[in-house]
């Protein structure tokens, strides 16, 4: 499954999703994401760069998560 969504100029791809600790999102402009647990709890955040960036989760529990972008929330399920 991959998220993808248009924001204002800005194309957004998340994939692959579930994952099991590596995401990868390709992006068109810079931007910060910011990732929060399902209680909405800020757990990092992440300065992007236009293109491909990997967001390492290896660190997180499997569980559902939530990825902000440019005030668009993404839903990502952390797999073992």
């Amino acid at each position: 499954m991959t998220s993808n969504s248009t924001i204002g100029k800005s194309e957004v791809n998340i994939f692959p999703n579930p994952t099991n600790g590596k995401l990868n999102i390709e992006i068109s402009k810079k931007s910060i994401l910011t990732l929060y647990n399902i209680y909405g709890q800020n757990l990092s955040n992440f300065k992007i760069e236009e293109g491909n960036n990997i967001i390492d989760l290896n660190g997180l529990s499997s569980g559902l998560y939530l990825l902000k972008i440019e005030n668009t929330l993404y839903k990502i399920m952390k797999i073992d």
